[in-house]
């Protein structure tokens, strides 16, 4: 949802060339000529590394046509829309399957064999090097998914070492690994995200560059949708997505993460507490507070720093990504701006 900046050619050539050569060998080591003739040599049937180098740094749009093509070279009958129901049977035993569900499990039964070869848990995943590096250079703090948790890569010492490269966020496959094989490795379809995001809420869920919102694909670091704040009967405040969202994409992204349902846990946390201090008061305390902020700071501090230590989150929507809760802050001030008459400090 958080637009993520793309990576330069030397960060993406020098992540190729990381990956290149061993992804090589497996598939030349795999014994399916499908696979190899796909992989390994172009339509004149020459040999080539490019293939295997441009699953590895296509942008989003340019990566899925060049999958899907492949895919048809390695599967006669491959069709994107059957993808969902094998999901649905992959791990699923024969004796609980209809034939024809048999068949379409037997039919996909590659997309297994291609995801062991590409290898993202055994070659990328378990590397802390290069996924430590991967994060840091995205240089989002918190989850591009849901900016409601820290995303931070934690290190003892230097970090120079593994046991030195404590935790990193988790990398969301944007296209599942287990159906889109081919994409397992690429830079672009690694999403930094928090568990809750990666695992608990998107799931293996199928998105399209036509129904969802993908980071590094958006022009702008508003993510397209504002939370509002209202009463409700037997809490103090419900946090809700505005139903005005000019973009499908950004609603049906917004819906499938469950926003909504993640922000309103903190009602009565985050939200209440804003909320009660601004409106007991028609917001003067805050102004206040944050006049003082100014004064201590000295000349020269500028109106961002003061609200940052003020509500511990980032006032310019191109540094949302830097602390959690930044954009629902920002949104709840605006909105009792407009509706409580409370003159806080945008100008």
């Amino acid at each position: 949802m958080w637009h993520i900046e793309a990576p330069d050619s030397n960060t993406l050539d020098g992540y190729a060339g990381k990956l290149l050569g061993g992804l090589k060998q497996r598939v030349e080591k795999c014994g399916i000529d499908e696979i190899n003739n796909a992989l390994l040599k172009d339509d004149t049937g020459n040999e080539t590394d490019e293939i295997l180098k441009n699953l590895l740094v296509y942008p989003p749009d340019r990566l899925r046509d060049l999958s899907e093509s492949l895919m048809t070279k390695i599967i006669s009958d491959y069709d994107f829309d059957e993808l969902a129901d094998y999901a649905k049977v992959r791990n699923r035993k024969d004796e609980d399957l209809t034939d024809d569900k048999k068949e379409l499990k037997k039919k996909y039964t590659v997309l297994k064999k291609l995801e062991d070869l590409f290898g993202y848990d055994e070659y990328l995943g378990k590397s802390t090097k290069k996924t430590f590096a991967m994060v840091k250079r995205v240089g989002h703090n918190t989850c591009v998914y849901c900016n409601r948790q820290y995303a931070f890569c934690i290190v003892k010492g230097e970090g120079k070492i593994d046991a030195e490269r404590l935790a990193r966020p988790a990398l969301d496959h944007w296209y599942p690994k287990s159906l889109f094989p081919l994409m397992s490795l690429s830079y672009y379809n690694l999403i930094p995200s928090c568990t809750i995001c990666n695992s608990s809420v998107k799931h293996d869920d199928i998105w399209t560059l036509e129904t969802h919102i993908h980071p590094y694909m958006t022009k702008t670091s508003d993510p397209g949708f504002s939370f509002k704040y209202r009463n409700r009967p037997y809490s103090k405040w419900e946090v809700f997505l505005d139903d005005y969202v000019s973009d499908h994409r950004v609603k049906k992204t917004a819906e499938d993460l469950c926003l909504e349902e993640a922000y309103q846990c903190h009602s009565e946390l985050e939200v209440t507490d804003l909320l009660e201090i601004a409106r007991k008061d028609n917001g003067t305390y805050l102004n206040q507070v944050y006049d003082v902020i100014l004064q201590k700071l000295g000349s020269g501090t500028d109106k961002e720093k003061a609200y940052r230590i003020l509500l511990g989150t980032e006032m310019a929507v191109g540094k949302y990504k830097n602390r959690p809760f930044s954009k629902l802050k920002r949104d709840i001030l605006k909105q009792l701006e407009m509706d409580e008459g409370i003159k806080f400090m945008f100008d």
